[in-house]
């Protein structure tokens, strides 16, 4: 009888704890659509893995303006391509190969007979601390600098014929969950692609060596995600919401 009993217990125990845990797991959400004050907004699909399999941007009347679909090999890119029936520089695809911590792409869009490259270097977690891209009409540098996960500093060079342009951009942020914190695609990209400025936390300033700031106030959901943004500056405020699957 009292075998009975403890095996019981034991039972109940573990179920316990089974039912504790499955509570406290944390529920992973995946970022859905952006939707911008302009009205504009942008959808994503997903791979098996998490990654950003496509994505489409939208006018405001619901009219696709352009849509990428990004190839993958393992842990990392081979393709983006990017398709537009309204604008013909969002049609190209960008081929990348990898050696090491360095990143090659060719870029080759369709509206013209040009081929761009860009050299991104990455540190040993994946985040890139230095672009170069050369086209026939343009070139540009890009240093980056992270902490804790988030892009801290933005340096930038870019040369187009006799005119030079330079300059930084600095990032603060809070501890909460970015809306791409369980994405699994490539850190580097989400930095290089203007996607967002980290997929660990949210910025909440930017500020640029010309001295200009902007400040970004956010709304969650209960699990922890931001579900709108607020981006305000001397000149203008922008919303952005998000929803999530």
């Amino acid at each position: 009888m009292k075998r009975v009993v403890l095996i019981y217990l034991v039972i109940s125990t573990i179920s316990v704890l089974a039912i504790f845990m499955s509570c406290n797991k944390e529920k992973i959400q995946l970022l859905e659509s952006t939707s911008y004050n302009d009205e504009n907004f942008e959808k994503y699909e997903y791979d098996n893995e998490n990654r950003i399999a496509k994505t489409f941007f939208y006018n405001k009347e619901g009219g696709l303006l352009y849509s990428q679909a990004l190839t993958y090999k393992g842990d990392d890119f081979i393709k983006v391509a990017m398709t537009s029936d309204v604008d013909s520089t969002f049609v190209a695809t960008v081929e990348y190969t990898k050696s090491g911590n360095i990143i090659t792409g060719i870029i080759k869009n369709k509206s013209s007979d040009n081929v761009d490259t860009i050299t991104v270097n990455l540190d040993n977690n994946g985040f890139p601390t230095k672009y170069e891209s050369k086209s026939d009409e343009a070139s540009s540098v890009g240093v980056f600098e992270t902490h804790g996960g988030n892009l801290t500093k933005h340096s930038y060079k870019v040369i187009h014929g006799d005119v030079t342009l330079e300059g930084s951009f600095d990032f603060k942020y809070d501890n909460k969950k970015s809306p791409f914190y369980y994405c699994k695609t490539p850190k580097w990209w989400w930095i290089l692609s203007d996607k967002c400025i980290s997929t660990q936390n949210n910025v909440i300033e930017t500020s640029n060596s010309k001295g200009e700031k902007v400040e970004y106030k956010y709304e969650f959901n209960n699990a922890g995600y931001p579900t709108k943004c607020t981006a305000k500056s001397s000149e203008n405020e922008n919303v952005i919401e998000y929803k999530y699957k």
